[in-house]
């Protein structure tokens, strides 16, 4: 009903009440609040009550991170093709949203697989890695140039936390390493992370990558 109202309300521009923008604006984002705390809350009652499986908690917190990974990239691809810098910062509480998913999904990343990266408890969170990447290139379309490098670095950061995470998964559960190996592996892998940071900006010309890669492996 409330996205019916906004819809209405936005097709109504002849209105010279001065509430009208209000009340268009107020209605938009209650139904994209509602709309989203739905599918959240469907997702999480999916892997609690229909697929109570082992392990459940991660795949419901994967699901949650890849919904608002989602959410977030879409709003702003929208956005950016309709050019309304008006409303980037929806995208911002939507990333929040999934940050928040993100960080307390970590306590279930627990997954047994002996698979590194490929597996339940890494990929969907590099999803929401992918997502800040992706918008960050969207931003630019908009000659924005604050908003792409923030989600640029936050998506850099997220990703090396979530490479420590998975070494020392990897390690409680793989038989190739021992729980000690894996956290020396985790200084191999951020230094080959600050590698491929400073290379993408050398050959992009980005001096904030060149930077933040250059800070890495300092």
């Amino acid at each position: 009903m409330t996205a019916i109202s906004a819809y209405l309300l936005h097709r109504d521009k002849k209105s010279e009440d001065p509430w009208h923008k209000a009340l268009t604006i107020s209605s938009f984002l209650l139904s994209l609040t509602l709309a989203c705390s739905l599918l959240s809350m469907e997702l999480s009652q999916l892997w609690r009550v229909n697929y109570r499986i082992a392990h459940y908690r991660t795949y419901e917190s994967g699901s949650l991170v890849i919904l608002w990974s989602l959410i977030p990239t879409a709003i702003a691809y929208v956005l950016v093709h309709k050019k309304s810098k008006g409303w980037m910062p929806l995208p911002w509480v939507c990333f929040i949203v999934g940050m928040m998913m993100l960080f307390t999904g970590l306590t279930h990343d627990r997954h047994p697989s002996l698979w590194l990266i490929l597996n339940a408890a890494f990929l969907p969170r590099f999803v929401f890695v992918i997502s800040l990447w992706y918008s960050a290139s969207l931003y630019r379309q908009l000659n924005l140039k604050t908003e792409p490098d923030v989600l640029t670095l936050a998506g850099h950061g997220i990703l090396a936390l979530l490479v420590a995470f998975e070494f020392a998964r990897w390690g409680a559960y793989s038989h190739l390493i021992t729980p000690k190996m894996s956290i020396s592996l985790i200084s191999a892998a951020w230094a080959v992370h600050a590698f491929i940071v400073i290379w993408i900006g050398l050959a992009k010309r980005n001096q904030l990558l060149r930077y933040l890669g250059l800070s890495c492996s300092s």
